[in-house]
């Protein structure tokens, strides 16, 4: 399960470089809905925006909880070295930060595979 929610940002963090017909399939095989036409939306609306993302997320679980079909992780993400950026200029119009606080939850898919179905960024740092 911890290797399906490393797999989840990295995917996410790096789709939006491939042709955007692939990304919502890309974006499929680590993520399920809500979460997924959340973060495909927001790609396609960056893209028109003229931004793109840059960079990796390094994730540092730090609590991980598995009831049956259903997982939880606490996260202590180290985002300083991604963000946004616009296309035109190549300057970065976000940056993380190094002590960013998350929560996700994963689902058991039918075919075998967590995916995370929800995360959200928690107040203060870690």
């Amino acid at each position: 399960m911890e290797s399906a929610y490393r797999r989840f940002w990295l995917v996410a963090a790096t789709v939006d470089s491939r042709p955007e017909p692939v990304w919502r399939a890309a974006l499929a095989s680590v993520a399920a809905d809500p979460l997924l036409t959340q973060i495909y939306e927001g790609l396609r609306q960056m893209r028109s925006a003229g931004e793109r993302q840059f960079g990796t997320v390094v994730v540092h679980p730090m609590a991980i909880e598995i009831q049956g079909e259903r997982a939880s992780v606490i996260d202590c993400q180290d985002a300083s070295a991604a963000g946004n950026l616009d296309v035109d200029t190549g300057l970065p119009t976000t940056v993380g930060s190094a002590h960013t606080s998350v929560a996700a939850a994963l689902v058991l898919g039918a075919d075998g595979r967590w995916r995370v179905f929800q995360a959200r960024y928690l107040d203060g740092t870690c």
